[in-house]
């Protein structure tokens, strides 16, 4: 496989991820299916009223769509399959959260397995983690082992 260091590849993943010897992603964004080629600020169909899209807008399915649905769902699951396959980061952390655990692992100069392994270090850990973040996000100590648990490999 030809080295994707650094680089945004398209195409399907299935595809893409079949010929991964090894797990290699940092980031994946799956584009879903649907709506492909249309203009996304609005959209026509055969519905009495325009829409334009927010996270307001709903729409009731007609049986067409049901049908559609049930055929998405069944590819999402394939392609999820071939995404769990790579190690591509905490589902809990974004990447500036997970460069807050690193930094907070090298200024306690102990292992990530270390700081996981020791509950009253655990609990420091995730209070600090909590201040380095302003206060936005608190996370419990299980979670912050799991970013830890990613940190050690």
């Amino acid at each position: 496989m030809q080295n994707f260091l650094n680089k945004i590849i398209c195409g399907d993943c299935i595809e893409v991820l079949g010929r991964a010897r090894e797990p290699f992603a940092d980031l994946i964004f799956a584009d879903p299916p649907f709506n492909i080629g249309y203009k996304y600020d609005r959209y026509y169909d055969k519905v009495k009223k325009n829409f334009t899209f927010n996270d307001l807008a709903v729409r009731v399915p007609s049986d067409r769509q049901l049908i559609y649905s049930e055929k998405y769902v069944e590819h999402s699951n394939e392609r999820l399959a071939e995404l769990k396959k790579q190690r591509c980061g905490n589902p809990y952390f974004n990447a500036a959260e997970m460069e807050e655990v690193k930094r907070l692992s090298r200024d306690t100069r102990r292992t990530p397995r270390d700081i996981s392994a020791d509950s009253t270090l655990l609990k420091y850990f995730a209070n600090q983690f909590a201040v380095g973040t302003n206060g936005e996000k608190r996370y419990s100590a299980e979670k912050i082992a799991t970013a830890l648990e990613d940190l050690a490999g």
